[in-house]
């Protein structure tokens, strides 16, 4: 079961409490407009927020799998069902929407604040003239065409992740990267000279490195951290939408998924007790029960006529009884 609560917070009142906040604005408002004054137009120039963006949502991928079978077990639990369910595709790809749909919002609010200032963070770092060079290169007619080819790269690599729902098919993407490679391919010698020196300049491999390393891990925190809140904002929303849309889903379940049981030849009780947290599976924990040993005949009991090589799952009640049906 997955617990969609937050755990509440003692806030103190009164004033000290607000004079503190006012004192924390006072050193932080000029310290952010600084940075954005002094990495503002390179990031503009960069288009360094959609980058980061796109960047985190292409990392986002492995995690976003994971999510998404989470939650389908969250909704009925493993046992009831699996990828070999009829019913798990559409399932599947209606919680994919749902949960995309809630995510477009975030980026207007703590998510996309939090890309926005790790890249002008980093953006900040550089040098004056570093970023005279960078705004130059990515204002010169080769800078722009290698530049729209990376977004397009990113972006296509990004196609049915979070944080955006494409309005073309993916082919579409893919046409307009390969259009875009082809006019990079095809520059005047100057051009193409100019992009060569850029970007295997020391500046040049620093921003790439910046970007794809740094930033990239940072924005793949960031909107992994984020899934987990929309989905404890709103997952029971989500799953009422999904069994609206694929009524052929197993029946929801009171009952706690644990893990499974097997019995070894010699009839003792393995226990294999699944830890979730956050929407990932943290870890599993194996207990034995030798035959007579304390505990062996209840967990027997949770799964009747079980026989030595079988494995079934594990399910526990509210009131702690154990069974093997969800």
């Amino acid at each position: 079961m997955v617990d969609r609560t937050n755990a509440s917070r003692h806030v103190p009142r009164g004033g000290a409490l607000l004079v503190t906040l006012l004192v924390l604005a006072a050193l932080v408002t000029p310290a952010r407009a600084d940075l954005e004054a002094e990495a503002g137009r390179v990031v503009a120039a960069a288009h360094a927020d959609t980058l980061a963006t796109n960047l985190g949502r292409y990392m986002l991928q492995g995690r976003w799998n994971e999510v998404l079978d989470e939650e389908l077990y969250a909704i009925a639990p493993k046992g009831a069902w699996s990828e070999k369910h009829p019913a798990w595709r559409a399932a599947r790809a209606w919680l994919a929407m749902a949960i995309r749909r809630e995510s477009l919002s975030r980026l207007d609010g703590d998510a996309g604040r939090m890309l926005h200032e790790v890249v002008i963070e980093h953006y900040s770092s550089l040098s004056s003239d570093e970023r005279a060079r960078t705004i130059a290169f990515y204002e010169s007619p080769g800078g722009q065409a290698w530049l729209d080819l990376r977004q397009k790269a990113v972006a296509e690599a990004a196609y049915g992740q979070p944080y955006a729902i494409e309005t073309a098919p993916r082919a579409d993407y893919k046409r307009a990267l390969m259009a875009a490679k082809k006019k990079v391919r095809h520059l005047p010698d100057d051009q193409t000279h100019a992009v060569y020196d850029f970007t295997n300049s020391h500046l040049g491999q620093q921003l790439l490195g910046m970007e794809n390393n740094i930033i990239s891990d940072v924005a793949l925190n960031i909107l992994s951290s984020d899934l987990e809140a929309i989905l404890i904002a709103h997952g029971d929303a989500i799953a009422r939408t999904v069994r609206a849309e694929v009524p052929a889903m197993p029946p929801p379940s009171t009952k706690t998924y644990l893990g499974t049981v097997t019995m070894r030849p010699n009839r003792t009780l393995e226990l294999a007790i699944e830890y979730h947290d956050h929407y990932r599976l943290a870890g599993t924990y194996r207990l034995e029960y030798a035959p007579g040993s304390m505990h062996w005949a209840e967990v027997a009991a949770a799964a009747p006529g079980i026989a030595p090589g079988e494995s079934r799952f594990l399910y526990r009640a509210a009131g702690g009884h154990l069974s093997d049906t969800p």
